[in-house]
């Protein structure tokens, strides 16, 4: 099985209320274009790359009320690659992560990590 490891992705629920007011407060600087995605690792410490919102769920969850969005994160290898070695990235596959997305105003959301 081959699996891209760079970029990943991170899946995350949003209010459906909370969906429609991002939507709207950058609806004129690029709608969800406009803000990005930090994560912080399951560890509590900030992932220092930043990553863009590429899909929102077109359903609701009814017994939640919220939409699933999914952004695509950069996922680059730790440290330098030797060959013969395995190498060491951040996120990993599975792992629970904290999604912030942010703009003018960060919104946090509990969220997952899947390859891409």
């Amino acid at each position: 099985m081959i699996v891209s490891q760079d970029p990943m992705y991170v899946t995350f629920p949003v209010s459906v209320r909370l969906l429609s007011d991002l939507r709207n407060r950058y609806a004129d600087r690029g709608g969800l274009n406009a803000v990005q995605v930090r994560v912080k690792l399951p560890d509590g410490s900030s992932y220092d790359q930043a990553g863009k919102i590429d899909y929102v769920d077109p359903s609701v969850a009814a017994g939640t009320d919220t939409i699933l969005v999914r952004a695509v994160m950069p996922n680059p290898v730790r440290g330098t690659p030797e060959a013969g070695r395995r190498v060491d990235r951040w996120l990993i596959d599975g792992a629970f992560v904290t999604a912030s997305v942010e703009g003018l105003q960060p919104v946090t959301a509990l969220g997952s990590l899947a390859r891409r």
